[in-house]
């Protein structure tokens, strides 16, 4: 289970009860079956973008503030072995464009 998911299905649930629907509710909202959206909220399964713009829309929630997750802590280790995940299937052209989004941020 990747970090980044979890901490996506995490807003997702709190979101969701912040509005005071169920699961099912989003679910059928979303056109989705209740076992995927369990998984979703889980971080167990990653959803599509079709499937992250249903879910906003479902949620009343704009997809830059579903997706923006920051606000969940999440440990620097746990964020670290996120990005080395990411990065492990990257191509050298792809490894060269984040080493210069990195040194440009540090």
């Amino acid at each position: 289970m990747k970090p980044a998911q979890q901490a996506l299905g995490l807003k997702i649930r709190r979101i969701r009860e912040a509005r005071k629907l169920t699961q099912e509710q989003v679910a059928e909202r979303v056109d989705i079956s209740l076992k995927h959206m369990g998984h979703i909220e889980r971080g167990t399964a990653n959803p599509t973008f079709k499937t992250l713009l249903a879910l906003a829309g479902a949620l009343d929630t704009p997809l830059p503030d579903l997706i923006n997750y920051g606000d969940f802590s999440l440990s620097d280790r746990e964020l670290r072995e996120c990005v080395i995940r990411l990065m492990d299937d990257m191509d050298t052209d792809k490894l060269r464009t984040v080493m210069i989004f990195c040194e440009a941020l540090s």
